[in-house]
């Protein structure tokens, strides 16, 4: 008697060694591709953070609510200069914030809805100054800088602000020659007095006031835009609640 024979137990071969092979070689490949989109990410972060910065190469700036205990506090007569560009004043100076700022500059743009909210809520409690700070990597900061002080000789320099940040995207990357007509449609939207402005945006009086901002500037530490001083001393501050925190804090003090 023939008992039944037993099936024999199929052959199930492992991968050939040319497909481990080639598994190995993408999974490093999908490893150098996430490494490269981590160093990426981590590059636009910083630059986010940083805001734009001069010729010369500055650390970093990582964003804090309070000063650096080692930050210096700057001649406050050098940096404020004559303080006449402001989104509001108090009637003592128990806190001046001051931002040097360069119109074409996208993170100015992006913080400048922050320090406009800051002076509304603290209208007369605290004083914020801008001064000019046009960077040489952008073609138009010096012209737009012009126009917000040809804004100010006529007491429209808050919403000369307002304009040329709001409306950065409309001229930033346009030639000079079709972005001053832009300049020229902000200041007409603000009621000035057109031939005043012409002629103040090509005084060597308004000239002088901005190369004034940046020798003033340079000489109190700022190198990039935008850059902050509470007080004479300088302080990161990239968010509406940083600001506010930092300024009730000094406030209650």
């Amino acid at each position: 008697m023939t008992s039944a024979a037993t099936p024999a137990p199929e052959f199930s071969p492992g991968p050939h060694p040319a497909a481990l092979a080639l598994t190995a070689h993408a999974a490093r490949a999908v490893a150098r591709r996430r490494v490269i989109a981590a160093a990426a990410l981590l590059l636009a972060t910083v630059i986010s953070v940083s805001g734009c910065a001069a010729a010369k190469p500055v650390a970093p700036i990582i964003p804090t609510t309070v000063p650096s205990p080692t930050s210096p506090v700057v001649d406050r007569a050098v940096l404020e200069g004559d303080a006449h560009n402001t989104l509001t004043t108090s009637d003592d100076d128990t806190v001046t914030l001051v931002e040097y700022a360069d119109y074409q500059c996208p993170p100015c743009a992006q913080i400048s809805g922050f320090v406009e909210r800051i002076a509304n809520e603290y209208d007369g409690r605290i004083t914020i100054v801008v001064r000019n700070f046009p960077l040489e990597m952008h073609d138009k900061a010096v012209t737009a800088a012009r126009v917000a002080e040809a804004a100010s000789r006529q007491g429209k320099f808050a919403e000369m602000y307002a304009a040329l940040f709001s409306g950065q995207q409309s001229w930033k990357d346009l030639p000079e020659a079709e972005a001053l007509p832009i300049f020229a449609g902000f200041a007409a939207d603000l009621g000035l007095d057109m031939t005043r402005y012409a002629a103040d945006l090509a005084s060597p009086e308004v000239a002088a006031v901005v190369e004034k901002d940046l020798a003033d500037g340079t000489l109190s530490g700022v190198e990039g835009t935008p850059t902050i001083f509470l007080n004479g001393q300088r302080i990161n501050l990239w968010t509406y609640e940083q600001m506010k925190s930092t300024i009730d804090r000094v406030l209650s003090e």
